[in-house]
């Protein structure tokens, strides 16, 4: 190897840029994982709210228990279909 010629600098980043691109990229991360659990929760307080409607909503219908669940002494009321049915076939044979 002759000694004429030109030696070639590393090319190694600084150590401040290797530190920015780690920071910043725990940095977008935090803000991901912030953003992403406040939707989340977001989601879940609107599919709890769905819920409760939809328990009401079948409770007015006439499903399910009307003063709560497993209590003792609260009447349990299921709707029943085929008096429904009758006293649909009733009118209808009512009006003819």
């Amino acid at each position: 190897m002759s000694n004429n010629q030109p030696t070639i600098p590393p090319s190694h980043p600084r150590l401040r840029t290797q530190f920015g691109i780690l920071f910043g990229f725990v940095g977008i991360f935090i803000v991901v994982i912030v953003c992403f659990g406040v939707s989340w929760r977001l989601w879940n307080i609107r599919a709890e709210r769905r819920e409760e409607e939809r328990r009401q909503r079948l409770l007015e219908e006439g499903w399910g228990l009307r003063d709560g669940v497993g209590e003792k002494g609260k009447e349990r009321v299921v709707r029943d279909f085929r008096v429904e049915r009758e006293d649909r076939e009733d009118a209808v044979v009512e009006e003819e």
